[in-house]
């Protein structure tokens, strides 16, 4: 019988690190340390609910016009860095680089749908008053829950979570979003302005010994698709936007 020799201290993906209060996520390609994270306690999660109740008042005030005009900023950016996105989830998940860009499509598909049917949904609409109150007008309208929670799988890091984000950020909710620890940065690397990553999420280090970020590589002919009219249309990037 063969045996076979395991070395416990070796870094495990999405495992804590040896003081435990940061993750460690690997590269599937190579089995190099990929980043580490600093692991969030009770308090740092308590400071991120309030900050996402502070915020989904103003984010519901906007309305569905001025959510939208940040969701169409938003899904341009994340058009645009679909490429350097599939390859980090191909690097943190070890699924083929067309599986990663499926991810980024799936998530690029309910961005569209949410703008197309939102309001059309979840708008304000009048029903018929009570004849005994003529001069009465009634209505139906849906109220965002505030803060919504969402924990995402590291087998689909982007296209699962995605989806439930996006549905309740244009619903007028804030959301918070709890990646696995296999694969944070596919969930939180979402492509915002100027480059800089759209959700609040830990900051990275990397060792000097870690696999570096995947190379950036040029647009995919499907981010190219609009054209400059298109883009225009879809809104400037405002100086604000909903944290999830």
């Amino acid at each position: 019988m063969s045996t076979q020799t395991v070395n416990s201290t070796a870094p495990r993906d999405g495992a804590p690190g040896a003081t435990g209060d940061e993750v460690i996520t690997l590269d599937q390609s190579t089995g190099r340390e990929l980043a580490r994270y600093r692991a969030a306690g009770p308090e740092q999660v308590g400071t991120a609910v309030q900050g996402a109740r502070t915020a989904a008042g103003p984010w519901w005030d906007l309305g569905f016009d001025g959510r939208a005009v940040r969701l169409r900023a938003w899904r341009r950016e994340i058009a645009r860095g679909g490429e350097d996105l599939a390859a980090l989830i191909r690097a943190e998940n070890g699924k083929s680089l067309e599986d990663g860009r499926a991810e980024v499509l799936s998530v690029l598909g309910h961005l569209t749908f949410v703008l197309d049917n939102v309001e059309r949904v979840l708008g304000r609409r009048a029903v018929p008053a009570p004849a005994a109150s003529p001069n009465q007008r009634a209505w139906v309208e849906y109220l965002p829950y505030g803060v919504v929670g969402v924990i995402g799988p590291w087998n689909f890091p982007l296209g699962t979570p995605g989806a439930i984000v996006i549905h309740a950020l244009a619903a007028g909710n804030a959301v918070i979003l709890k990646p696995s620890p296999v694969t944070l940065e596919s969930a939180c690397g979402w492509p915002g302005p100027g480059g800089r990553p759209y959700l609040t999420c830990p900051t990275p280090s990397r060792p000097s010994s870690a696999s570096p970020p995947p190379a950036r590589t040029s647009p995919p002919a499907w981010t190219r698709s609009r054209s400059p009219a298109a883009s225009a249309r879809a809104g400037r990037w405002p100086r604000t936007a909903p944290r999830a």
